[in-house]
């Protein structure tokens, strides 16, 4: 982008670091005052309201039967209102037990029951901290959110009687997990199911403190303590779930231990499992395909700079864009001045069914950072470019199922496409090898196993710590179905 042009809140490039700046310096100094004034009302008062509190749980603490397990998923809200039940078999077990998936800091309230019976409940975050996050003091909104989320997600889990916390990111919501599970002595499963090193590096910033790791002087402090924040919850962990050899590695690097680490991957949307192609093309001719969250880790620009060199060269090929997030509006500004911008087409976020159906018909997919997507395309025999980067070169080997290009090289990316393109013969061997290659990885019946024998250990180990409380609780919980709503004021 030119020097000059407005990048954020209008400001021009050159001055948007020294606005960073200053508002991570705000932000520090909210975040320290309220710190403070948090720490001395409650120096006198919280330590006896959470031991109160800590005590009262722990004895009326009884295991549900069936059993319940907690799924805490951020941004289940949204994703259950495009996706439907779609998104039940990333979650679905063997064992006979109630399913709870919750995101307690979502963007809105929800209280709904799948088909299967599955609870699906998002918490709103308080308005407080939207305003303070909208006021760019995110920190100082995070550290508030918590002091609000964790005890209610303790009540919460107390109250349902659950036996176990599964966190489906390693970040807050391992934490909050861990918190919870370690004052009533559950058992938590992390997946870890992205690298933070290696985003931090992309990024430039932590996930935790990530507006103040910009200040020059604190950025070794603030990368200590994010990791110790992230490797917390993986220590103390049941087990952890490394998604890919790259997670694995890169859980075990935060401290995760080796013996309770185990790989297991990603279950597919089931409608991935066994895909049937469908006979309607969604668009005539050829298209190059990308589905992602346009995220700046995505590097959706990158497409673009590729699809412009393509389109030089095959008249008849166009893009297709499939997702929405926070560069998609940089995304349409880039399209509007490429020749070939009527060749471009942007979707915005898509219904499963309908994203399968573009992935079938697709002649070649580009993958630049990428996760279940890439495992879509080659399960839809999709000849597919792909970085290499973070766990992409575990399913994508060289001139066997597929094209390598060097991390955010255009021209190697490019000329990868073109022997995609050039070669539909050999392209169409590569993902079919490529296919038969994820079939074996991602089978649902060994993922599904795999999973069965955790769960039954954590429902084991659950049984053993609570014990007495089990024995005496039953009675009155039998009678409460699966499914059945929770009591007034908890969800």
């Amino acid at each position: 982008m030119p020097s000059g042009v407005a990048t954020t809140f209008g400001l021009p490039e050159r001055i948007l670091p020294y606005a960073c700046a200053c508002a991570a310096l705000v932000d520090l100094v909210t975040f320290t005052l309220v710190l403070l004034f948090v720490m001395i009302l409650a120096v006198p008062v919280l330590p006896f309201l959470a031991l109160y509190g800590w005590l009262g749980l722990r004895r009326t603490f009884r295991l549900a039967k069936p059993p319940i397990l907690l799924c805490l998923q951020p941004g289940l809200a949204e994703a259950y209102t495009l996706h439907k039940d779609d998104i039940l078999g990333c979650f679905t077990s063997e064992l006979p037990q109630e399913l709870i998936l919750l995101d307690p800091a979502g963007t809105r309230e929800m209280n709904c029951t799948a088909k299967d019976g599955t609870s699906i409940l998002s918490w709103a975050t308080p308005k407080l901290c939207e305003l303070l996050f909208a006021m760019g003091l995110r920190e100082t909104s995070a550290f508030l959110r918590e002091l609000v989320v964790v005890p209610r997600l303790a009540i919460f889990v107390a109250r349902r009687g659950i036996y176990c916390i599964r966190t489906m990111q390693h970040e807050h919501s391992a934490l909050r997990g861990g918190i919870v599970g370690a004052l009533l002595r559950l058992p938590l499963i992390i997946e870890v199911a992205g690298n933070y090193e290696m985003l931090r590096r992309i990024k430039g910033r932590t996930i935790y403190f990530s507006l103040i790791s910009r200040l020059y002087g604190l950025r070794t402090l603030i990368r200590l303590g994010n990791d110790w924040l992230l490797g917390w919850p993986m220590r103390r962990a049941f087990y952890v779930i490394g998604r890919n050899k790259n997670n694995y590695e890169h859980a075990f690097a935060l401290g995760a231990p080796v013996e309770r680490l185990t790989l297991i991957r990603i279950r597919m949307t089931s409608c991935y499992n066994s895909p049937e192609k469908s006979g309607q093309r969604p668009l005539e001719g050829r298209y190059m395909l990308f589905v992602a969250r346009m995220a700046p880790e995505k590097f959706p620009l990158d497409v673009l700079k590729v699809f412009q060199k393509l389109a030089g060269r095959y008249e008849d090929l166009r893009l297709v864009m499939i997702g929405d997030g926070t560069e998609f509006a940089a995304v349409k500004r880039m399209r509007e001045t490429m020749s070939c911008r009527e060749r471009v087409l942007l979707t915005g976020s898509l219904p499963s069914n309908e994203v399968l159906r573009w992935t079938q018909h697709a002649s070649l997919a580009f993958e630049t950072y990428s996760g279940s997507a890439l495992a879509e395309k080659l399960l839809c025999r999709v000849p597919v470019v792909a970085y290499d980067v973070e766990w992409m070169s575990e399913v994508v080997i060289e001139g066997y199922t597929g094209h390598l290009a060097r991390f955010r090289n255009i021209d190697d990316a490019f000329d990868g496409c073109c022997r995609i393109l050039d070669h539909p013969d050999q392209a169409a061997q590569q993902a079919l090898r490529g296919s038969e290659l994820a079939n074996v990885l991602f089978s649902a019946a060994t993922i599904g196993r795999q999973e069965r024998l955790l769960l039954e250990d954590a429902w084991s180990f659950a049984k053993n710590a609570h014990a007495s409380g089990l024995r005496s609780g039953l009675a009155e919980r039998d009678c409460t179905p699966a499914g059945s709503s929770p009591p007034d004021g908890e969800s």
